[in-house]
């Protein structure tokens, strides 16, 4: 029972009866009369959750939440305390201070406490260390330069520096000889620069500029000379059928890259897209040329806002609508919309011209045949109207060397028969038209599948697209390469970057670092492999622009290079097609542990991917190499190598792995050569 006083300010302090009590207003009794009242003053509790955050070199913000709730009337404020200071720096009222007397490049360490109406403090919350960052300078120089030449045009890609303490606003390429040059945006890592003379020898250096100046050069490209080229396509099988070859004859692997929603993009931006892909190191991009996915970029429009198909069923205008309540609502896949598909014609060639080859879906199902994709307007069209469209397709790019056909969706191993018969029609009318300069079949049906699973459409696929949402890339790739009759196997989809609890959390496999599924899939497929990221695909904002360059599409550039510098078409998986099993002790394909390895059959090189969750040596059988090699270990994330040294060919051999590559991670790629 609190002591009742009648002369008193709410507030103030008061003794009675030997103690020490801090005043309160009350409202008691029938009678509603005011009360002064009092209760003994205890210490208020300590300020609770105290963050810290360096905002700048010269600014610390400081935030927490109030002490206990039963405490507010007796809370006066709050004092800040920094480091050994016994005098506070600060006081406020609420539960944000920012403390500007700091100095850059400082570490400090915070105390908050709380204070009554008395002026008793509480103890102190204390916070983690902060270190404000150096004053801003220039950038650092890019690096890390790549160059593609072109037709009067080159390609130049880097690595973004050091942006000094303030963000990067440009990036400048400077052509040497001539007078050219390009500026981007300071969140791309690549450009295009043209009017370039062909048959002229060229290099590029790069510039980073920030608000307070201008970076060093970087060390300039090697030189390329820029020519007009003749297309790579269209592609055929190799000798052996376990890869591909482009029209001269060159072994091509797949080294694609999604970008489904790509016709929603305007040229410009297509281009640009397609300028980092190039300095990149890929050489193909998957997509589906009609759009219906919600999550993607206003679907089915492109970006000029013209819809692929000009009428519906009831021979009324589409306006685009794409949830009908009646089947004669749906769009009529026979009338087409001239403008629209002139888009995707100039978007063909483009790709064509860069090198690109385009694993394109005529009508992308979608997961379960639903709001994904388009089976639901394919039944409505029926099987009739699903074979002309195919045959309209086929016509229309019979002269169009770079395209591989796609078919499914996310879905086909388990259509109705209602499906069923007009996905074959689709089918049927894109291989009914002869003379195509693109006959290459492959499909991406449901999750854990790969393209040849499906009974009736499988022995129609010539190349062997493997998907697996849960990233059992190995296994399944396995499953790919060791199909009758042989056809070319490459990784189709994976858990994408950026997909898991690091990006925009639609796949709970899509953990980090995510290049162990490219590794893995390429490693037992060897033709090739496709990789995506999950803000970059929908392309719906300007947003994708800002995840053109992470760890992951660096990560792939590094693994793109690494292949081309190798005879990779002579590689084959460990213990498939008469090559011996080249680890000893290794996990299953489908274990998050497992160690995958190629080797090629004259015993000159051997490749392992060692995984992030391996755990000890990797013993490899030394037996497949025909003489001594030299070993070093490779970092998947810069291609730096630590040597080993020369090793004997005989018996097995163990070999250590150094540890963290300096991303948080130990995942390794093991490289035995012959000199």
């Amino acid at each position: 029972m609190w002591p009742a006083i009648r002369e008193c300010s709410p507030g103030a302090a008061v003794a009675l009866r030997g103690q020490r009590f801090v005043c309160v207003t009350l409202l008691c009794g029938l009678y509603a009369a005011a009360l002064s009242a009092c209760d003994a003053a205890a210490p208020l509790s300590a300020p609770e959750g105290l963050t810290v955050k360096a905002l700048n070199s010269g600014r610390v913000e400081l935030s927490w939440n109030a002490p206990n709730s039963t405490e507010p009337l007796r809370l006066g404020g709050y004092r800040i305390y920094r480091d050994a200071l016994s005098v506070a720096i600060g006081s406020v009222s609420s539960t944000l201070y920012y403390d500007t007397t700091v100095v850059p490049g400082t570490e400090y360490h915070y105390e908050v406490r709380a204070f009554d109406t008395t002026g008793n403090e509480s103890t102190g919350a204390r916070s983690e260390a902060v270190t404000t960052p150096n004053r801003p300078v220039p950038p650092s120089s890019p690096s890390d330069l790549v160059v593609v030449a072109g037709d009067q045009k080159a390609v130049v890609g880097w690595k973004a520096p050091n942006d000094g303490g303030e963000a990067i606003q440009t990036y400048t390429v400077v052509a040497n000889p001539g007078a050219f040059s390009t500026s981007v945006p300071g969140r791309l890592t690549s450009a295009t620069i043209t009017g370039l003379a062909n048959n002229s020898n060229y290099s590029f250096t790069v510039f980073a500029t920030n608000s307070v100046g201008v970076s060093r050069p970087s060390p300039p490209t090697s030189a390329i000379v820029p020519e007009a080229r003749p297309s790579r396509f269209p592609i055929g099988y190799s000798g052996n059928r376990r890869y591909l070859l482009d029209r001269f004859g060159a072994p091509f692997p797949i080294l694609g890259r999604t970008g489904w929603f790509i016709t929603a993009l305007s040229p410009a931006d297509q281009e640009l897209f397609i300028a980092d892909t190039l300095a990149r190191g890929y050489n193909a991009v998957e997509m589906h040329v009609i759009n219906h996915d919600p999550r993607g970029r206003h679907p089915p429009r492109n970006a000029n806002d013209d819809l692929p198909f000009l009428k519906r069923l009831d021979g009324s205008t589409w306006d685009g609508e794409l949830n009908f309540a009646r089947v004669s609502d749906a769009p009529d896949f026979t009338t087409p919309n001239p403008a629209y598909w002139e888009l995707v014609d100039e978007f063909l060639d483009y790709c064509n011209s860069n090198g690109i080859l385009v694993l394109l879906f005529p009508a992308y199902v979608g997961f379960r045949g639903e709001e994904m994709g388009w089976m639901q307007e394919m039944m409505a069209n029926g099987p009739s109207r699903m074979s002309a469209y195919g045959s309209w397709l086929a016509s229309r790019y019979v002269n169009q060397p770079n395209i591989v056909w796609m078919m499914g969706g996310d879905y086909g191993r388990f259509f109705s028969p209602a499906q069923q018969d007009v996905e074959r029609s689709l089918l049927r009318g894109l291989k009914g038209v002869s003379g195509q300069q693109s006959g290459q079949f492959s499909a991406e049906w449901e999750s854990e599948s790969i393209a040849t699973d499906h009974v009736e459409f499988g022995p129609s696929m010539t190349l062997n697209g493997v998907y697996s949402w849960a990233g059992y890339v190995a296994k399944y790739g396995r499953f790919a390469y060791a199909h009758r009759p042989t056809r070319p196997a490459f990784l189709l989809e994976e858990p994408y970057d950026q997909e898991g609890p690091d990006g925009n959390r639609a796949n709970p496999s899509a953990i980090q670092p995510v290049r162990r599924f490219q590794w893995w899939g390429y490693l037992n497929t060897i033709a090739g492999y496709v990789s995506g990221n999950g803000h970059i695909w929908p392309f719906s904002d300007s947003v994708w622009k800002d995840h053109l360059d992470t760890q992951g599409s660096r990560d792939m550039a590094r693994l793109n290079a690494y292949l081309k510098s190798i005879p990779w078409w002579e590689l084959v998986p460990s213990g498939l097609a008469g090559m011996k099993s080249l680890t000893v002790g290794t996990k299953k394909p489908d274990d998050p542990r497992y160690i995958a390895a190629a080797a090629n059959p004259s015993g000159t090189l051997l490749v392992a991917y060692i995984p992030p969750q391996h755990m000890g040596d990797v013993v490899i059988d030394m037996t497949a190499l025909s003489a001594p090699v030299r070993a070093r270990w490779m970092n998947p994330t810069s291609t730096a190598s630590v040597p080993i040294g020369v090793v004997d060919n005989r018996g097995d051999r163990a070999f250590t792995p150094p540890g963290n590559n300096g991303t948080g991670y130990s995942d390794w790629v093991l490289v035995l050569e012959k000199e």
